[in-house]
């Protein structure tokens, strides 16, 4: 048994481990190693940033308090990129986002105008005029894609999203 070593308390800790094991189990003699410092190194795993992680629960919350609650499977990265047209990510010129597109013309990104966050950020010049990715944030990880909607659920629920349509 390896114990960290705390002075004379360690010694009475010691005392008192070997006479209940001897009480319970004659034939077994403990042994008890004093230490000093951490056995092995406390060397830990590269932690991912929040926007290259997988299996995410994920908020989006707007400058003017709207958010939004959803999951995905992809790395979070890729969810943004689903939700937000290139043109308000990467406008070619800096008045682009003063004349967006109106939603439902353009069928090549149809799919971004299906989006609540997107249709938030396109009707809303303001809230267009300020996005940026720092704006999502992730809630909680789950181990696979399969645990992903009950805790997603359960945020939904207190957080009141005023975005998410599948309330």
């Amino acid at each position: 048994m390896h114990v960290p070593w705390i002075g004379n308390f360690s010694m009475k800790f010691e005392k008192q481990i070997k006479s209940a094991v001897k009480r319970c189990l004659i034939s077994v003699e403990p042994r008890v190693v004093f230490t000093t410092r951490q056995l092995l190194s406390a060397a830990k795993k590269d932690v991912l940033p929040s926007h290259h992680q997988n299996n995410v629960i994920y908020q989006f919350l707007c400058h003017c308090d709207s958010r939004y609650v959803g999951r995905t499977s992809q790395r979070i990265e890729e969810g943004i990129k689903q939700h937000i047209p290139k043109s308000i990510t990467n406008p070619p010129t800096p008045h682009i986002r003063q004349s967006l597109p109106c939603p439902g013309k353009d069928t090549s990104t149809r799919q971004f105008y299906e989006s609540a966050i997107c249709q938030h950020i396109l009707y809303n010049a303001q809230c267009a005029l300020i996005y940026n990715k720092d704006k999502f944030f992730v809630l909680a990880r789950a181990r696979n894609p399969f645990h992903l909607s009950a805790p997603e659920a359960t945020l939904i629920k207190p957080l009141n999203p005023l975005l998410c349509k599948q309330k």
